[in-house]
């Protein structure tokens, strides 16, 4: 008896510390989605995670969209780099969500470095974050891309925050930064209602196949995507490739594509044109 009590006390304490762990352990392989500090949502400078105050560290957190740019096109993706610097910090994770005006998430995160980027969604909001919290010391750039929405969405602001850990098994020490990344629709970028020349797409609603005309007045490096409602891709059929100005056809089949409303785009640096595609089943 005396031994099977000892047992029970032993697996008690053991499993009493593994819930005293702080969540550095577990959010080390991807943080709780909703801790961006954006507009209705805490920060990871918590109680239970890592506790302390948002930027009082002498470190930075710079995000960079598209070499510097300030707009985005409908459609397109783009990189972003997103580096934290704390002297002395050696394990890092962030998170990212993507506002509009009304703070509904716009766009389409996509990790492009599978070891330590990963996606997912919470209370209608998607998120990039980190995947198996990397190390090094003083400083890590993170990258990913992020496709901008089929519409205007006018404003849309990214907000971010970074922690830069000092890798010692629990939360004292490390730091909390927050950044905010704010872009514009691109004014200049024409974009032609459905049916015109420039593009067009029947039938119309469409069941089993799509078949696409359009016309390039410019040679230029050329994007023709289908994307969901959310900006989402769900078919590319012309991925950045050079096309000289003149008239192109081209079929999708919708064998894989689920009944709903799409918006069909074609863009490049001189214009973007759209076509709203209606698929039946």
């Amino acid at each position: 008896m005396f031994k099977k009590m000892l047992l029970l006390l032993a697996v008690t304490f053991a499993a009493l510390n593994i819930y005293d762990v702080p969540n550095v352990h577990s959010n080390a392989s991807q943080p709780p989605k909703g801790r961006t500090n954006a507009p209705g949502e805490s920060s990871c400078a918590i109680s239970g995670c890592h506790v302390g105050t948002i930027n009082s560290g002498t470190g930075t957190m710079v995000m960079d969209f598209n070499s510097g740019a300030n707009t985005y096109n409908p459609g397109q993706t783009y990189n972003i780099a997103l580096g934290i610097t704390s002297a002395g910090a050696s394990r890092w994770g962030f998170e990212v969500v993507a506002l509009n005006s009304s703070n509904a998430s716009v766009g389409t995160f996509i990790g492009n470095d599978a070891q330590n980027t990963a996606t997912g969604s919470a209370n209608n909001r998607q998120y990039i974050y980190h995947k198996n919290a990397p190390t090094g010391n003083n400083t890590h750039l993170f990258s990913f891309q992020w496709t901008a929405p089929a519409t205007n969405q006018g404003d849309i602001t990214f907000y971010a925050i970074g922690n830069a850990a000092n890798n010692n098994n629990n939360a004292s020490g490390d730091l909390v930064y927050t950044t905010t990344r704010e872009i514009s629709f691109n004014t200049n970028v024409t974009q032609v209602a459905a049916g015109s020349s420039l593009l067009n797409a029947y039938p119309n609603p469409a069941t089993e196949m799509l078949n696409i005309s359009y016309s390039l007045q410019k040679a230029d490096q050329t994007t023709l995507i289908l994307t969901d409602l959310s900006g989402k891709t769900v078919a590319t059929l012309v991925n950045n490739e050079y096309k000289n100005a003149g008239q192109y056809t081209q079929t999708l089949p919708l064998d894989d594509i689920a009944a709903g409303i799409y918006m069909l785009q074609i863009s490049n640096k001189h214009a973007s044109y759209l076509q709203k595609i209606v698929v039946t089943k």
